[in-house]
């Protein structure tokens, strides 16, 4: 059966990017499916102000009309992560942590009411059917022995961000030294990566 999939991308790189040429084998390899894409580099979401805070803590039916246009774009993001099978976020690693219009498009989505939802146990996410599929590449190594390791909070931020909302299963693929190194190194870590995201795609067929 054809999943529906929301593929986020956040590359400003355009063709040149590797997250996104590797989101593009994850979907070549996955086949027929339902792709709602949102580039949010080439058309960032606003960082939510005042006005956005104030309407968001809101119960939804006590909201103003103009406290729902207030929040018109956050519905229409959420209503497309609740009309995907699998998410699908391909990013670059800038400064140790995620671009700013990813972060900016997690603001809008992680919703009270709509995303999570307080309960007698807590907080609860609300996205327990979903799956999410994470593609993150690095310009440097951030493994044991690298001068960054544990210096890598992009895939940690996603993936708390993805699990605060219920997440039911996430898949990160991480391709690290696109930088530095010997061309050979870098190619092998790309054709790693392509082999695990066509792996999961596989699987998922």
């Amino acid at each position: 059966m054809p999943l529906s999939i929301l593929r986020i991308d956040s590359s400003p790189r355009g063709a040149a990017s590797l997250s996104r040429r590797l989101g593009d084998v994850f979907l070549d390899t996955l086949g027929a499916t339902t792709v709602v894409r949102r580039d949010v580099a080439a058309n960032p979401p606003p960082a939510p102000d005042g006005p956005w805070v104030a309407a968001e803590i809101i119960p939804p039916d006590q909201r103003t009309p103009e406290q729902k246009r207030v929040l018109a774009l956050s519905d229409t993001l959420v209503d497309e992560i609740e009309a995907a099978d699998l998410l699908l976020l391909t990013m670059p690693v800038y400064n140790f942590s995620i671009p700013s219009p990813l972060k900016a498009w997690f603001d809008q989505v992680v919703r009270m009411w709509r995303t999570f939802e307080l309960g007698p146990q807590g907080i609860v996410g609300r996205l327990t059917k979903k799956h999410a599929v994470v593609v993150a590449t690095y310009g440097f190594g951030y493994g044991p022995g690298s001068p960054f390791d544990g210096w890598d909070h992009a895939t940690p931020l996603v993936e708390s961000c993805l699990r605060f909302m219920g997440t039911g299963r996430i898949d990160v693929v991480r391709v690290e030294g696109q930088l530095i190194g010997p061309p050979a190194a870098r190619a092998e870590a790309a054709a790693a990566g392509e082999a695990r995201l066509r792996a999961l795609a596989t699987e998922l067929r």
